[in-house]
């Protein structure tokens, strides 16, 4: 299946080898042909995003300028981009919940009052007076 931005690849019809393999001893030959044919199409961006979709192990191929091992490198280090972010921003929530923390000493301006002249009004009210 051919999305619209395929069809407009600048790969299609170029008649180069996009699966060459590594033990082809013209492999750096036929990736950098394929380099160049990527660097000029009008629909790079939408390949990139397709094969940093797909796991690299699926497709050995010349994609959007990249190699196989180029495509697990930056998966790899999108995937390390993702994580340090989500740490960072736990470590942020974390800290946020703490700062946030109240305890029973911290004076806390609910209406204007503290805790303990809050807690004054609940015994006078148990007490019967107002």
């Amino acid at each position: 299946m051919t999305t619209a931005w395929q069809s407009r690849a600048a790969c299609i019809g170029s008649g180069l080898d996009w699966f060459p393999l590594r033990s082809d001893p013209e492999y750096a030959a036929k990736v950098a042909a394929c380099r160049r044919v990527c660097v000029s199409c009008p629909v790079v961006a939408d390949c990139l995003e397709y094969a940093m979709t797909i796991p690299p192990r699926l497709v050995a191929g010349v994609l959007a300028g990249m190699t196989q091992s180029a495509r697990y490198k930056a998966q790899d280090a999108a995937e390390v981009t993702v994580a340090r972010v989500r740490s960072e921003r736990e470590k942020r929530l974390r800290r946020a919940e703490r700062d946030l923390a109240i305890d029973e000493t911290t004076p806390v301006f609910a209406m204007g009052r503290y805790p303990q002249a809050g807690r004054r009004q609940e015994r006078k009210r148990a007490n019967g007076a107002h």
